[in-house]
């Protein structure tokens, strides 16, 4: 596995942490999820540890597991939805936090390239079109962390329409 796939395996983790929306409740529903056409099961990460990922025999969730180099272990399940072209929307949880994330990643049989919204996209804008509501996470680290309420069905409405939102390779 190249240096590359990996660096874009540790952002992907680094987005699951914190995420681009932070939402308290499942919004993908597990009959809607997809299987991503990325053809690994796992990563060596570049900082020790290693990451797998496996597929549900009965639907397209995704459990991972995170041996870091430590010893210690995170696991969580992911879900993903086709939102255009390559780029696809994860809502994902650790199975010790309450919260679910959603991050966008452009993907391909070899790599996750984060992507976020190209700057000055009116996501608040909108948000208020699904009666979908985003406050700005302050306590993130970075300035692009959202958390979002309304209905499920909602919020699922408001991530699908990212279909006409520009996508730019995350700073993560």
């Amino acid at each position: 596995m190249n240096r590359y796939l990996r660096v874009s395996l540790i952002l992907l983790l680094v987005a699951l942490l914190g995420g681009c929306y932070e939402i308290k409740q499942e919004v993908i529903p597990a009959d809607q999820g997809v299987a991503v056409p990325y053809q690994y099961n796992y990563a060596q990460m570049d900082e020790g540890g290693r990451m797998d990922f496996t597929k549900s025999t009965f639907n397209n969730d995704y459990r991972f597991q995170w041996a870091r180099k430590d010893g210690s272990q995170k696991t969580g399940t992911f879900r993903a939805i086709w939102i255009k072209d390559d780029v696809y929307a994860f809502q994902a949880r650790y199975d010790d936090e309450e919260e679910y994330s959603v991050v966008f990643y452009r993907v391909n049989a070899n790599r996750f390239d984060p992507v976020d919204p190209a700057q000055g996209t009116d996501l608040k804008g909108l948000a208020g079109r699904y009666g979908v509501t985003l406050e700005l996470d302050d306590m993130a680290d970075d300035n692009n962390s959202w958390i979002v309420t309304g209905a499920p069905s909602d919020v699922l409405a408001f991530l699908r329409a990212h279909k006409d939102v520009e996508f730019v390779h995350s700073g993560g």
